[in-house]
């Protein structure tokens, strides 16, 4: 009867509107395919109806403003001053002693007074023209890991030999407690 209905009001005025009640099509109504993008009202979708990977980045946003620097943190507890150390040496003195001039070789060595000890010594030369004067030794005396050093030696070459003469000069510095 409903379809006799429709054709009769269909030949006579044509077309017939027909009304759906609201929310009344869905998915299983639908047939595969039938919704595609010119059917879709633009800007009608949000990212949330769209699947993972399927919307494009977009471009890179501008870097913001930096923030303010923040409040300085409270000061830590003060230490404990250190314990003091013991004094050091009031009394401190170069000595020194030349060695021979030679055109080969100049040696010297240096002490200390009695009851002195060496805290650092070193060489210093005089080369006359067309010497190389190279320094092969420069150490404290007596050698030897225990021993306590009282003096300074030191050995200088002239690899320029025969040619031009070299003399030597070795300093300590020696300390009284």
């Amino acid at each position: 009867m409903v379809i006799a209905c429709l054709a009769l009001a269909v030949a006579l005025g044509g077309t017939a509107a027909i009304t759906l009640p609201k929310n009344s099509v869905g998915a299983p109504q639908l047939k595969k395919n039938a919704v595609v993008s010119s059917k879709v009202k633009n800007h009608s979708l949000k990212a949330a109806d769209f699947a993972a990977g399927e919307l494009p980045k977009g471009p890179k946003g501008d870097t913001g403003a930096t923030g303010a620097t923040g409040a300085a943190g409270t000061a830590g507890a003060k230490s404990a001053t250190g314990a003091t150390g013991a004094a050091g040496a009031t009394n401190v003195v170069r000595r020194y002693a030349y060695g021979p001039t030679d055109a080969t070789t100049s040696q010297a060595n240096v002490s200390c007074n009695p009851g002195e000890v060496a805290t650092g010594g070193g060489v210093d030369v005089e080369p006359n023209a067309g010497a190389i004067p190279v320094v092969s030794t420069s150490a404290p005396t007596p050698c030897g890991e225990i021993s306590t050093p009282t003096g300074w030696f030191i050995a200088v070459q002239n690899i320029n030999s025969p040619t031009g003469t070299i003399r030597a000069l070795a300093w300590v510095i020696c300390a009284s407690p």
